[in-house]
């Protein structure tokens, strides 16, 4: 395995979402999906690459309190669509209480 260090999580997201919008040139036809708890600087850098390339966004809504993992599988399945092409998770939300991938 290769791996790079980077000085933040924003770097990262940033030059792994780029990469994506330049492979595969997402436009009105295509669709994102995330968590309401994805890290801030993603969901922003995410919506920029959206207006930029004309796809969508969809965001799931994650409410808590947590009662079981099926919660956020319910929330995630909700917004999938047959042309959602790219789904970001959070291992870990910096924002929310709570591991992924649920087992």
């Amino acid at each position: 395995e290769q791996l790079l260090p980077l000085p933040s999580v924003t770097v990262g997201s940033n030059a792994l979402l780029r990469s994506w919008q330049r492979r595969r040139r997402p436009d009105g036809q295509q669709r994102a999906a995330i968590l309401s708890v994805t890290y801030g600087s993603t969901k922003k850098l995410l919506r920029k690459l959206a207006k930029e390339s004309g796809f969508q966004v969809d965001e799931a809504a994650v409410e808590f309190p947590l009662e079981d993992e099926e919660q956020i599988l319910s929330a995630l399945d909700s917004i999938l669509k047959p042309n959602t092409t790219l789904v970001v998770l959070d291992l870990i939300p910096s924002n929310a209480p709570f591991v992924l991938p649920p087992e």
